[in-house]
């Protein structure tokens, strides 16, 4: 193992981005960015199911093969929710620099309902209800059992902006810190790109052209996606065992994924759910306002 090591972490928020950044980050010869998304190897608050990595030599070995001249990087969109994250890495390294994406809190909150329903933490489907159930499942009700961590269906929490923003300033100074609103983002990818590579120190490469990630989906059938992403246990027994005779499981649960996908818009938010959220977040967003002074977060207050 060499001496690499990450110098840039993208830590959240979920939904705002991330994963596409992260994206056009990885294709810059300059760049090495972790193989593995989301090791949430620094939120040692949650639960070791969100945590695929959670020792330190294997958390380096992820950047065992950057180049002599690459600046490695990762991307964990909890990082930012997190209780410990934030100052696990400036324990890390105190010079790392610190990319935080963040959206409209309602279409934040509803497109990452979606993602739980898919990934299988989420077991109510109505919007409106999971959001009205995040108070009692702060309190260990209605928690989901196959959910890997309950903290986050906090929905009334996770858009706290302004409260995480402050905890990342408590450890890192402003020039270490980049902070894009995905508005700006969707809008000009090019911009943002440069400004994030100015950022980092990293020469522009002519890059211009930005492929969509992370399209919206569903899936055929909610049953037969769980049974393929969370399966019983006495299938994930067999699994392991074929794996010992060389069957590549991963490859056939990822094309059974994919069979089981529709990929398709999202009915949009209402838009009375929409005004309920973003006054619950009004506070924060305020604040957030007088610390960023971007006149498109005062916009989600409308």
């Amino acid at each position: 193992m060499n001496n690499n090591k990450p110098k840039f972490f993208i830590v959240g928020a979920p939904k705002c981005g991330t994963t596409a950044l992260a994206k056009y980050l990885s294709e810059h010869r300059n760049i090495f960015f972790s193989p593995l998304k989301e090791p949430n190897y620094f939120a040692t608050d949650f639960h070791r199911k969100m945590r695929p990595v959670s020792k330190k030599n294997k958390y380096l070995s992820l950047f065992e093969n950057a180049g002599k001249n690459q600046l490695c990087g990762e991307g964990s969109i909890w990082y930012l929710y997190s209780k410990n994250a934030i100052k696990n890495i400036y324990n890390f390294d105190s010079n790392s620099k610190i990319i935080i994406m963040i959206r409209n809190p309602a279409d934040m909150i509803y497109s990452l309902h979606n993602q739980k329903i898919n990934s299988k933490d989420e077991d109510v489907y109505n919007f409106e209800r999971a959001f009205k159930l995040s108070w009692q499942r702060e309190k260990g009700f209605y928690v989901p059992q196959k959910c890997k961590e309950k903290t986050t269906l906090y929905y009334h929490k996770i858009a706290n902006y302004y409260e995480q923003l402050k905890n990342v300033y408590k450890f890192f100074p402003k020039k270490q810190v980049k902070v894009i609103l995905y508005d700006d983002f969707i809008k000009n990818n090019l911009k943002i790109y440069k400004e994030v590579l100015k950022f980092l120190n990293i020469k522009y490469d002519k890059k211009v052209s930005f492929k969509k990630i992370n399209v919206s989906y569903s899936e055929r059938s909610r049953i037969i996606g769980t049974f393929i992403k969370r399966p019983p246990k006495f299938i994930a027994n067999i699994a392991n065992f074929a794996k010992k005779f060389g069957i590549k499981v991963y490859d056939i649960q990822k094309l059974l994924i994919r069979l089981n996908t529709l990929y398709e818009d999202r009915k949009p938010l209402d838009n009375k759910m929409r005004i309920i959220i973003n006054n619950h977040y009004k506070k924060s967003t305020m604040k957030l306002f007088d610390i960023l002074k971007n006149k498109e977060i005062k916009k989600w207050l409308k």
